[in-house]
């Protein structure tokens, strides 16, 4: 792709955030981070700040770089990715959803499990209301959420929010899919723990 286009190429830094999120998602943080960095510095060189190209990267680089455990960097670029979504799309998007569910994401990983449910309650709200409850990334959102509250020992909630999950996961990405798996082996743990133990 840069031999043909050239490093500067917006079509570039798509292929390189396309490779980067395909490495996340293979579990490869390290080499996500790496591709997502030259994705950023092109969009941020190409485009400015203040794009939703960028803020794309940017928040592609945050994913990584929790999965690497750099949780304050994740944070920063997590935090200007969801400004410049703000910004440009408003504050009902589903853009801004997938922001806020990863800010939340972000803070219970860091032990803060009040701000992290709450800007997991807003992510599941808008998504719920600009792509639907069957949507897998509203899906998602939810699994995010009944993580956090199974946390706060709030199970009953938790409990609904995985079998929304589990549906909207099922019917989007089919039941082999990882994010439906993790859904389903969450519920039935949720459903098979004794009583004392919640």
């Amino acid at each position: 792709m840069t031999d043909v286009l050239g490093p500067d190429h917006p079509h570039t830094a798509d292929t390189l955030v396309h490779l980067g999120m395909v490495q996340l998602d293979s579990g490869e943080p390290q080499a996500a981070k790496l591709l997502l960095q030259r994705a950023l510095a092109l969009d941020l060189h190409v485009f400015g700040k203040d794009h939703l190209r960028t803020a794309r990267s940017m928040a592609g680089l945050a994913g990584a770089l929790l999965e690497t455990g750099e949780i304050d960097a994740a944070r920063r670029y997590g935090e200007e990715a969801l400004a410049v979504r703000q910004k440009l799309l408003g504050s009902h998007h589903p853009d801004v959803g997938g922001s806020l569910a990863d800010q939340g994401w972000l803070w219970h990983a860091d032990g803060d499990s009040a701000t992290a449910r709450s800007l997991l309650e807003r992510a599941v709200t808008i998504m719920q209301s600009t792509v639907g409850p069957r949507h897998f990334l509203t899906g998602r959102c939810q699994y995010k959420l009944a993580v956090v509250l199974r946390g706060c020992k709030d199970d009953l909630a938790a409990a609904q929010l995985l079998e929304g999950a589990v549906v909207a996961l099922e019917e989007a990405l089919g039941p082999d899919h990882r994010w439906t798996i993790e859904s389903v082996r969450t519920l039935r743990e949720l459903r098979d723990q004794k009583p004392s133990d919640r």
